[in-house]
């Protein structure tokens, strides 16, 4: 026996359905975006992750070879090499460090003041 359809066909569901209906389409969506927000925090780790261990590698390969600024105890070296000349005909003090060399000079308050720096 064939039903027909129109717009003024009726549909008899129990109300107990309907809300089971609804309930099992909210739980399906929250699993859903459970699952791709947990995706989504597993690729921003991973991602974090291989960033770090890109400079790990980076720094681990140039520090020791002074490509990363220099070592502690090159930079107390350097410290001990800053030569320190006197020209005392003019009563100025001349110290170089590595390129670059500056003259300090005695101001009126007694205190050391930098005159120039000479390349």
């Amino acid at each position: 026996m064939p039903t027909k359809l129109s717009e003024n066909t009726e549909v008899a569901l129990p109300l107990r359905n309907i809300i089971s209906m609804v309930a099992a389409a909210s739980l399906a969506t929250w699993a859903y975006f459970g699952l791709i927000e947990r995706l989504n925090t597993l690729e921003t780790n991973q991602t974090m992750m291989k960033s770090d261990l890109e400079q790990n590698t980076e720094f681990r390969i140039k520090w020791p070879r002074g490509e990363m600024g220099s070592l502690p105890a090159d930079s107390k070296k350097a410290k001990r090499t800053i030569e320190r000349n006197l020209y005392k005909d003019t009563g100025t003090v001349r110290y170089s460090c590595e390129s670059k060399t500056v003259e300090i000079s005695k101001g009126p308050d007694g205190k050391n003041y930098i005159v120039k720096i000479v390349e």
